[in-house]
């Protein structure tokens, strides 16, 4: 029993001693005006690009446009060339779950002022914390030290 117990704490002390957050790479989107048409690279904080990423852009509230599904190509490059005669906010969301990005980009008659275009993820990466999967392994492996001996004297007797 004691050798069962030792060998548990042990596991425990192996998978929570070590334990430290993971850090993840964030997503940075970088936008650039070419005339009348603003390009959207999305890409890691690796410096890999965003390949085939989902992309939606909203158009401004009250215009009765559906949203429009797309992805960026495998520069991780998406071109927004919105109407021009649709005054408002464009929304530009990329990326999905933990790799996300959403730009608000203020459309007027005349064009794209890019110092008011506004990010709403903050590049900032993300951690991931996989604690309490360890505590799971943990008591199933102080589980099994417990009942192991248990099972091992009904199945032998």
């Amino acid at each position: 029993m004691i050798k069962s117990f030792c060998i548990a704490l042990l596991c425990c002390f192996t998978l929570l001693g070590f334990a430290t957050p993971a850090l993840a790479h964030s997503l940075q989107t970088n936008f650039y005006l070419r005339g009348n048409i603003l390009e959207l690279q999305a890409s890691f904080s690796t410096g890999e690009v965003f390949a085939d990423a989902p992309v939606v852009i909203y158009p401004p509230s009250g215009s009765n446009l559906a949203p429009i599904e797309t992805q960026t190509n495998a520069e991780g490059v998406i071109e927004f060339a919105p109407d021009y005669t649709l005054a408002g906010d464009w929304g530009v969301e990329i990326g999905e779950e933990n790799h996300w990005d959403f730009l608000t980009i203020p459309v007027g008659s005349e064009g794209i002022d890019l110092n008011t275009i506004s990010q709403h993820h903050p590049d900032a990466p993300h951690r991931h914390y996989y604690v309490a999967q360890q505590i799971v392994v943990f008591l199933l492996v102080l589980g099994l030290a417990f009942v192991s001996p248990i099972l091992n004297r009904r199945l032998f007797q």
